[in-house]
C-alpha cells in the first residue's frame, strides 16, 4: 500500500512539473509574440505615409510639374531665377514634389521652397525666400515643412539653410506626421553603406542639432505616437559624434527612460540588427555611464533583448551584474 502511495505521489509530482513547464513555455511564447507585435507596430508607425490628412490620403498629379519645380529639380540657380522673375509669377503655389524620381511618390504635395530644401541648394532656397508670398513656415495642405526637409537633406549647406529658415520664421517645434525637426535630425544616420562611418556627415548632423537646440527645440519631447527620446534616436542611428555631443555638451542623461522604461542602451538592443555598428555604440554608451542593470517596463534588460536578437557577441559585455530591477 505504501508503495502505491509513493508511486502516486511521484506521478503527481511529475504531472505538476509538466504542467508548470507547460505554463512556463506558454508564458515565454506569449512574451515573444507580444514583443514581436510591439516591434511590428512601432515600425509600422515609422513607415506610415506622411502625406495624410486625417484618414484621407492626400494625392496630387505629379504630371502637372510646374516650370519652377522642374527648375528646382535641375538644381540650377539661374534657371530658377529666370522662372521666378517672369511677370506675374507666384512662387508660393502648392504643387507636386519633391522630385518623383527620388521615390517620394505622388502623395507629397509641397511648396517649391520645401522641394528646394530637400535638395539643400542654399542659393535657390535663399532666392525663393526673397519672393513675395513665400514663407518658411509650414503651409496647410502640404506634407513636410521646409525645415523638416532641410534637416534631412544630407547637403553641405544644411546648417546655413536651417539657420536661414529659422531666421525667416520657421517653427522649430513644428509637428509633421509624427515627428518634429529635431526628431528627424537626431535620427539621421552618418553611415554610407553598412559599416562606413562618415565623420563629416556625423559632425554636420551635430551642428544642425545644436542649432535647433539653441533655437528652442524641445529636448524632452519625442516623436508623436512613438516613444523615442533624442538620445535613443542618435544611438540607434549609430551617430557616435551626436551621442557624445548630447551627453557631454548638452548634459543629456544616458540613463533617461522613455515611456516603455527603456534607456538608449536598451533601445539600441531592442532594434539590434537595424542599425550600424551596434557594438561600438553600446560600448560608447557604457563609457558614458549607461547602466546595463536597468530593466524596462517589461522587466527586460539590454542583455535580454540582445540575446533575443541572437546578438551573443554584444550580449557578452551587457550581462547585468545584478538580477533585480
Amino acid at each position: 500500500m505504501k508503495k502505491y502511495i509513493l508511486e502516486l505521489c511521484l506521478v503527481v509530482v511529475i504531472l505538476v512539473s509538466l504542467i508548470g513547464c507547460a505554463f512556463s513555455l506558454l508564458g515565454h511564447i506569449y512574451t515573444e509574440v507580444k514583443l514581436a507585435l510591439e516591434q511590428w507596430h512601432q515600425l509600422s508607425l515609422e513607415f506610415q505615409a506622411i502625406g495624410r490628412d486625417g484618414d484621407e490620403e492626400i494625392t496630387y498629379d505629379t504630371n502637372e510639374e510646374t516650370p519652377l519645380l522642374l527648375a528646382i529639380y535641375s538644381n540650377d540657380v539661374e534657371r530658377v531665377r529666370s522662372v521666378v522673375n517672369a511677370p506675374g509669377f507666384d512662387a508660393s503655389e502648392i504643387t507636386a514634389g519633391p522630385d518623383p524620381s527620388k521615390n517620394y511618390g505622388p502623395w507629397t504635395p509641397s511648396t517649391p521652397l520645401a522641394a528646394a530644401c530637400n535638395y539643400g541648394n542654399y542659393e535657390i532656397i535663399k532666392l525663393l525666400l526673397n519672393q513675395k508670398g513665400v514663407t518658411a513656415a509650414y503651409v496647410e495642405g502640404t506634407a513636410w515643412a521646409p525645415l523638416m526637409r532641410a534637416v534631412s537633406s544630407y547637403q553641405q549647406d544644411d546648417y546655413k539653410t536651417v539657420q536661414l529658415l529659422l531666421e525667416r520664421g520657421a517653427e522649430v517645434n513644428i509637428v509633421n506626421g509624427w515627428q518634429t525637426p529635431i526628431d528627424v535630425a537626431t535620427s539621421m544616420s552618418p553611415y554610407r553603406g553598412l559599416y562606413e562611418y562618415n565623420e563629416e556627415v556625423g559632425e554636420g548632423i551635430v551642428q544642425v542639432v545644436g542649432l535647433l537646440l539653441d533655437n528652442g527645440a524641445d529636448t524632452d519631447g519625442h516623436s508623436v505616437g512613438l516613444d523615442y527620446l533624442l538620445l535613443d534616436n542618435a544611438a540607434t542611428a549609430g551617430n557616435i559624434a551626436l551621442v557624445n555631443y548630447l551627453i557631454v555638451e548638452r548634459g543629456f542623461d544616458v540613463n533617461q527612460r522613455n515611456e516603455r522604461g527603456q534607456t538608449a542602451l536598451i533601445r539600441l538592443t531592442w532594434y539590434l540588427g537595424l542599425g550600424q555598428n551596434d557594438a561600438a555604440m553600446a560600448e560608447l554608451l557604457l563609457q558614458h555611464g549607461a547602466d546595463k542593470n536597468i530593466r524596462d517596463n517589461r522587466g527586460l534588460s539590454a542583455y535580454d533583448y540582445a540575446m533575443k536578437k541572437e546578438g551573443e557577441d554584444l550580449a557578452g559585455f551587457l550581462k547585468p551584474t545584478r538580477y533585480w530591477p
